[in-house]
Order: structure tokens, then sequence, then C-alpha cells
């Protein structure tokens, strides 16, 4: 029964490729339309040849101003007589810098840590290695603690000499704890007079501002200088936030061409794995984007429809031969990511040539008409509802998948065949069986001489003693070997004999 089943397998397998060999499904995310049933004058949006979710197909340029993503498909667009007709089309569209670091800052900085951002963190952290960033153990990136006032050593503090109470890790703290403090206790905080603190000369001096709401006149202002502590504190890793990511990606897409480039293609796979629960704001290619259009008409081979003679009166012969071909134009509407839609319009153009047998001249005609207008939602032949692959795959849409309904199942269908199987199968094990047993076989050499033997029968006597004693021979059971003995004696002298002739002949012939 095991053939039986590889057999009906193979049967089921054959069936299936048969079925799903006829279903041209889009490429990936469903971006260049590859079944046009039609020709369409028009498409669904969720078949235009975006430029997200076909990586594979994308080729992304650094430019001065960002990237230039240009992506390249086929639209496979089918005749009524069923001849599949490839028509290239394109689309580019320029992203900013602005646009890449804005998308690159949301992903990493908001982005659930490893959850379709990966490329783009990792493409982060490779361009910011000289600023030792790094993923941190909440699987966000994070930098090393930076000094209050830029340029200073790491771990560096700040105090004011004589109020070590006050001694911080940033220069503000510091300034705002003091001059807290000294309003307070020269009374400038009651009694109408208030006080401002400035952070003044990048850090290093802390001055308050005291004034009064009557006396214009009374105004003061005390001043401290602020000294650097070094080693202050051992620095360790922080969160960066949105703002800082965007400020540093920003800074790098300046300086560094090449880096708009590597973030954009490492946004656009974080986008390709993360299918469609990828956000809109972590991607910089947004819906008013302008987009540009590119494809040229496409024309089917000539195919000759018919070929007719004619007799004139002066005998000679015309023969015309009408030959036709399609045309189809892909063509959009739109100039943005947002709204461009695909169109394959197609025109018919039938051509006839006559020539005459006598002059060799040619005359040739030549029409064209438009194909009518099919809409996508609906077939050409009969204007219902269209669910087939053209519907399914694409985000939003069901999964595809083929309809049996009326398919004829395979039960029953191959027991004729199975039957026949077996009955073969038990045919060959009786034959296996009766070759490895010797009964009813020849066992002998065959070549042999065999002598004659008569049946062995044991002889009884008694034996001539007083008492008398009946004894029985036992010599049959040593006949056989015997017997086998003299044959393989025989079969030698036979063999020596003929070996004797031939030394015997060979020997006349010498002499």
């Amino acid at each position: 029964m095991n053939a039986a089943l590889i057999l009906f397998l193979l049967f089921v397998s054959l069936a299936w490729t048969s079925a799903h060999a006829q279903i041209n499904y889009p490429t990936a995310g469903g971006v260049i339309p590859t079944d046009v049933v039609g020709p369409y004058s028009q498409y669904p949006p969720s078949y235009n040849p975006y430029l997200n979710n076909a990586q594979q197909n994308t080729v992304t340029t650094a430019t001065a101003n960002g990237v230039q993503a240009k992506i390249t498909g086929e639209a496979t667009v089918r005749t009524a007589g069923g001849t599949a007709v490839k028509v290239p089309v394109s689309q580019t569209a320029n992203i900013s810098k602005a646009a890449i670091a804005k998308a690159a800052s949301k992903a990493i900085a908001k982005a659930t840590p490893f959850v379709g951002t990966a490329y783009a963190i990792g493409e982060f952290l490779a361009e910011m290695n000289d600023k030792g960033y790094r993923l941190g153990p909440d699987g966000r990136v994070e930098g090393p603690e930076q000094p209050g006032i830029p340029g200073d050593p790491a771990g560096t503090g700040y105090g004011i000499e004589g109020y070590p109470q006050y001694n911080s890790r940033s220069p503000e703290t510091t300034c705002n704890g003091w001059a807290s403090w000294k309003a307070g206790i020269s009374g400038f905080t009651k009694d109408g007079w208030s006080y401002r603190t400035e952070l003044q000369n990048n850090g290093t001096v802390c001055r308050n501002y005291y004034t009064h709401n009557v006396c214009t006149g009374c105004a003061q202002t005390e001043v401290q200088y602020i000294k650097k502590i070094t080693n202050y504190y051992t620095p360790g890793f922080r969160p960066i936030d949105e703002a800082q990511i965007h400020a540093d990606a920003m800074a790098r897409l300046e300086s560094h061409s090449g880096f708009s480039k590597r973030m954009y293609d490492a946004l656009k796979r974080d986008e390709g794995v993360y299918e469609g629960a990828w956000p809109g704001d972590y991607n910089p290619l947004k819906a008013n984007n302008g987009i540009d259009f590119g494809g040229l008409p496409v024309s089917t081979s000539p195919q000759v429809v018919s070929t007719t003679t004619a007799t004139r009166p002066d005998g000679s012969i015309d023969t015309t031969t009408v030959s036709q071909w399609m045309t189809i134009t892909p063509t959009a509407t739109g100039t943005t990511y947002g709204d461009q839609m695909l169109s394959f319009p197609s025109t018919q153009t039938q051509q006839s040539q006559t020539t005459n047998s006598v002059t060799g001249q040619t005359t040739t005609s030549t029409s064209v008409v438009t194909n009518p207008t099919v809409t996508p939602s609906t077939t050409p032949s009969t204007g219902t509802p269209d669910t087939g692959p053209r519907e399914c795959g694409s985000p939003g849409r069901p999964k595809c998948q083929i309809d049996e309904t009326g398919t004829a199942t395979a039960t029953g269908a191959l027991d004729p065949a199975t039957a026949a199987l077996d009955t073969a199968i038990d045919g060959l094990k009786t034959t296996i069986q009766n070759s490895v047993t010797d009964t009813g076989k020849d066992t002998s050499l065959g070549w042999m001489p065999t002598i004659p033997e008569g049946t062995c029968q044991e002889v009884s006597f008694t034996l001539p003693i007083p008492g008398g004693r009946t004894v029985t021979s036992d010599v049959c059971k040593y006949i056989p070997p015997v017997t086998l003995g003299f044959e393989l004696l025989w079969s030698a002298f036979f063999g020596f004999a003929v070996m004797g002739l031939v030394a015997s002949a060979t020997a006349k012939n010498h002499a």
C-alpha cells in the first residue's frame, strides 16, 4: 500500500501545481501589478508601484539634498487572446535629508525596543561610533554622560569657592542653588524685592539681579564665580532622546553624503520586516512627496490575420495580407507619493498590404482602434466582482487562496489502479519467495557423471557364537559420501584424459 500512497500524493501534487500555475500573484508588497487583465484605464491605489515594500526592486542613490529612490518593475497586461505582454514601468522620488533625520529620530527614540527598528538603530550606532553611543540593556540608544559645559573633560563637576554644599555635575544646578540661598538670607525675597539669576560667560559666572517693585533706583547685582572640579564623578550612560537623535542625525547627514542613503535603506528594510504595523511617521517618504513616473509604450509582435488573393481583369493577381498588433502605453495620474495611480490604456492597430504580381507595387492602409475601458474591480467578460489575485495578499486584503468550488474530488479515482498495483506486488512477492527455496529444483553439478545406485538396505544376521546375537549393519549412511567421492574421482580421470588428448595432439602438430 506504500506504493499506492506515493501515487496518490503524486497525483495530488500534480493537481495542486496545475491549479496554481494559472495564478499570477503581485510582486513583493503588491507594488508593481503583474496581472492586469484588461487593458485597464485605472488601477487600484493599493497596487501602485510606490517606493515602500519593494526593497529588492528599489535603487537608492545619495544626492546633495538627500536620497533619490527609484523603483522599477513590470506590469503583465493580458490580451483577450491570452497573450501576456510585459510593460516596464518605474517611479522615482527625491527624499530630503530633513525627512530622513525626522523619520530616523522618531523610529529610534519611540519604537518598542528591537521591534521594527533594528536596521535603523544599527546604522545610527555605526555612524555615531565616535560619540560612544551604544545599545542599552533596555534596547534603547544611550550615550556617555556629558559634562555640563561642552568641551570639559568627562566627569567634571562645578562649585563655588567656600560653598561646597552647592557642588554638582552642572553649572546651572550649582548657580541656582547658591543664588536661591543668597537671595533668601539677604532679604531679597520679601518686602517688594525679587530676584532673577543668570549663568554667564559659558557657565563660569553666576549673577543675581535684585529689583524692588517701588524703588526703581534700588536695583542691585551680586556675582559669584563658578569653579571646575576635576573627576568629580564617574560618568555613566544616559538615554538619548528624540531631539538629540534628530540633531545628531541631521548634523551627520549634512557632513557625510553617504549616510543619507545608508539610513534611508535601513529604514526601508525595517519597514519591510515589520509589514503593515510599521508606523507611518517612521517612513521618510510622505504622502505629499513628489514622485516622477517613467514608462515607454510597448507593442506586441505583428500577427497575420488573413491572406487573400484576387485576380484583376488584366490577369495579374493582387495578394492582400492583413496583420494586427496591440500597443500599450503606460500612463500615470497624480504627481505625489499619495495620489499617483497607473493605467495601461492600449490601441489595436490593423495594417493591410496589397502587392500586385506583375507590377510588384505594394499599397498599405492602416487603421487604429482604441480598446474599450475596463474598470479594475470587474472582469472584462462578465462584469462581476473579481476576487482573484489582484484582490488578495496586499495590506487590508484577505489572504490569497484557491476557490475549489465544483472541483472534483479524488475519492475512488485511483481504486482500479491501486487494485492492479496490489496484484502485481503480490505476484512479485511469490516470485521472490520461490527463488530462495530448492524445492523441485536440480541441485547437482549437472555436468558431472552420475554413478547408478540402488536402494540401500541394512542387513541383519546372527553371530555364530554361543547364545547367538543379532547384529544389523550400519553402512547405508556412508553410501552418499562414497558415491560423491567416486563421482569426483571419475571427473578427475575424465579431466586428465582430456588434457592427455590435448597434449598428444599438440605434440604431433609440433612434430
